[in-house]
């Protein structure tokens, strides 16, 4: 079957589900068919990845040498087409049709992770001393890792997956977003500041644990990004610390979801602004302390969607598969989500210091988003 072939079978196919199924909304579209235009009603959600694609399709019903009397009219795909929503319906109950389940679930997922992006960067480099630019005169450095996870709503993602046939599996709705960073802090010179950097890249295909908790989903990412703060209290012993400071992180990546007959991709960029309070108190080797930090996201994503849907649909219309073959129900498509906003997060923990290792737990909420992450800490400072 070539190309032309495939693509006019899967648009096709959705064309009958137009007509045919009472509660499904529809609007008109013109097509050209091989023997003139003609004008049709066919699901809302169909009608834009039509008119996306009209070009191909019109090919293909030229090639095809299918005429206005094959598309129009309850016996043509015009009818055949809410016949295919009405079969898909009761294959997947619960559902609604192949597009709006799959696009307005993908996009529902893309509002999740402009959410929780934010999150898993406001959680790396955090030190349990408020500055670490100590009393004693002269440099000071920590270095060392960050391992830590914030809270994502995966159910959308899974009802994408779901539209297109793809077992979920036993993947909870909730998932632990990790977070694994190497960071860099020095302070104490001079002025009574730090600076602290932080870079991250993790790839679910290379942890098996989590790879085998999210099959057949995966992801990957890159972080990379800093902070600065100065002290307006310096502290010591028994004595708080207080500072205050801004930070920069840049985020990007890929969320995934897949089988031999489907598939669903999600790229995303991220840049984050912050500005941060945080109080610490030294108390022999335990360092407890408080936070809050005020965090501005923008984030882009763009999605893409291949589906068989000769292998999803189990359709009883008559043209089914020549449907599909025009391309009226495309199994390629694409879209774009974006967002951006304030974080409000407030964080906490405390930090052990033993000599030169140190070590430091900490959680943090997103007051807006309701996002609760934690992360722990080993590190080398002095």
């Amino acid at each position: 079957m070539n190309f032309r072939r495939d693509f006019l079978i899967a648009g096709a196919s959705i064309l009958f589900a137009a007509g045919a199924f009472s509660q499904t909304i529809t609007v008109p579209v013109t097509i050209q068919a091989a023997d003139g235009p003609v004008t049709i009603n066919i699901p809302s959600d169909l009608a834009p990845l039509i008119n996306q694609n009209m070009a191909q399709i019109e090919q293909a019903l030229k090639t095809n040498n299918i005429n206005k009397s094959k598309i129009e009219g309850d016996s043509g795909y015009e009818g055949q087409i809410l016949k295919v929503y009405d079969d898909y319906k009761e294959r997947f109950p619960g559902l609604k049709s192949p597009f709006e389940d799959t696009v307005g679930n993908i996009n529902n997922f893309c509002d999740d992770l402009v959410d929780v992006i934010p999150n898993t960067q406001g959680i790396q480099n955090i030190y349990a001393d408020a500055w670490i630019g100590k009393l004693i005169p002269g440099a000071h450095f920590g270095a060392g890792v960050n391992a830590g996870a914030s809270s994502i709503d995966i159910s959308a993602i899974k009802k994408t997956a779901q539209a297109m046939d793809i077992d979920t599996k036993d993947i909870p709705d909730t998932f632990g977003f990790p977070t694994i960073s190497a960071d860099l802090r020095i302070g104490g010179i001079f002025l009574p500041f730090d600076i602290g950097v932080a870079v991250m890249k993790f790839d679910s295909s290379k942890a098996s644990a989590v790879e085998k908790a999210i099959d057949p989903m995966n992801f990957d990412y890159c972080v990379f990004g800093g902070d600065f703060r100065y002290a307006i209290l310096k502290g010591g012993m028994f004595k708080p610390k207080v500072s205050i400071g801004a930070g920069y992180y840049y985020t990007n990546g890929s969320v995934g979801i897949s089988n031999d007959q489907a598939s669903a991709s999600l790229n995303f960029t991220s840049e984050s602004y912050i500005l941060e309070a945080q109080a610490s108190c030294k108390l022999l080797f335990l360092v407890p302390f408080v936070g809050t930090k005020m965090i501005y996201s923008k984030t882009n994503i763009d999605w893409k969607v291949d589906a068989k849907w000769n292998h999803i649909f189990d359709s009883t219309a008559p043209d089914y598969a020549e449907m599909l073959s025009v391309g009226i129900l495309p199994s390629h498509f694409s879209g774009e989500s974006s967002g951006s906003g304030l974080h409000p997060q407030v964080f906490g923990g405390v930090g052990f210091d033993f000599f030169i290792m140190s070590a430091t737990v900490s959680a943090a909420y997103d007051i807006k988003s309701k996002i609760i992450s934690g992360a722990v800490s080993a590190r080398i400072s002095w």
